[in-house]
């Protein structure tokens, strides 16, 4: 099968480098697939994952496309000096979320007039999500192994909408505290926290994000640390109607947390009975090292495709307990 090596864009003026592999002509579905990264890992993949996977999919018709976000890899940029958990949790929170965006207008020039989704694997997934929430011209979305606890706190942790949101309110509390505005008044108050908080609570405002209050309510809390910015951005994406698959390995703390604190709040919505499929792979785990969950996965998400393809509802299986 050919292979191209491509560049584009993104929205800061680097250049991203990645492998397009067009869709087999003989088997051409008129679908194109983005693949999008885990971590700080490349755009090979674990075990060589998505390489094998986008020659596979090409060669059943399906355009693919695997790429480096800026500052990995073959791509320009830079990411910010920091601890790596400080970075993953920034990745996890929707730091490649524009470089998504950006690969799909790329797509979308090539190929025009198709069908486009995002395949994200494990932090990739997270910014699948956080992308597709923005973006509309994305049909759907394919949630390999994405957690939900972050990876480390972050000082900047109040640029997330949820935190903004409650910083702003506990703000709100203190002015009738004589105490916190003695503190205020004298120097004693924390004004770069507060001014970067009513900054970025502003920021999320005029973006949008508070238009649904249930989205940032009886978010569930626990002893892990969620990533609540993820429910954010799922509940904006149940609005548009748009099918999701979340395929997740039996032996992953990722599973776990998704029928622990996500599948409880959502299964018995419309959307997730009508858009959403979980499927669960029996004895993988969460890098899906054995040949035998390789060959599942492969087999698995062409299913899914296919019932895309064919516009057939999109239900959710029942999930292991």
């Amino acid at each position: 099968m050919e292979e191209l090596c491509v560049e584009f864009m993104n929205e800061k003026g680097n250049t991203l480098r990645g492998i397009l592999h067009p869709g087999s002509t003989n088997k051409y579905q008129k679908v194109s697939l983005v693949f999008l990264n885990t971590g700080l890992n490349d755009m090979v993949g674990w075990h060589r994952l998505q390489l094998k996977l986008a020659r596979h999919f090409a060669l059943q018709g399906y355009n693919v496309l695997r790429f480096d976000n800026f500052g990995i890899g073959d791509s320009d940029g830079e990411i910010e000096e920091g601890e790596v958990t400080g970075i993953m949790t920034q990745i996890e929170q929707g730091l490649w979320a524009n470089d998504a965006i950006s690969a799909l207008e790329f797509m979308m020039d090539r190929f025009k007039n198709e069908k486009y989704l995002y395949m994200g694997f494990c932090g990739g997934a997270l910014n699948a999500i956080h992308a597709a929430a923005r973006e509309k011209r994305v049909h759907g979305v394919i949630n390999v192994a994405a957690p939900l606890a972050l990876s480390a706190k972050i000082e900047q942790e109040q640029v997330n909408p949820y935190h903004s949101q409650k910083s702003v309110e506990s703000y709100k509390e203190k002015l009738l505290n004589t105490r916190s505005i003695i503190n205020f008044i004298t120097g004693k108050s924390e004004y770069k926290v507060i001014l970067k908080s009513l900054f970025f609570y502003l920021y999320h405002k005029f973006s949008g994000f508070y238009n649904s209050q249930d989205s940032l309510t009886d978010i569930p809390e626990s002893k892990i640390n969620l990533n609540k910015s993820i429910f954010v951005s799922f509940e904006k994406f149940m609005k548009s109607n748009r099918p999701i698959l979340f395929y997740y390995p039996e032996f992953d703390n990722s599973t776990w947390e998704l029928k622990k604190y996500f599948m409880p709040r959502y299964r018995e919505t419309q959307f997730w009975k009508k858009y959403c499929s979980f499927i669960e792979l029996e004895g993988a785990n969460h890098i899906f090292a054995e040949d035998e969950s390789q060959k599942r996965i492969k087999t698995d998400i062409l299913e899914w495709l296919h019932k895309i393809d064919s516009k057939e509802v999109i239900s959710a299986p029942a999930a292991k307990n």
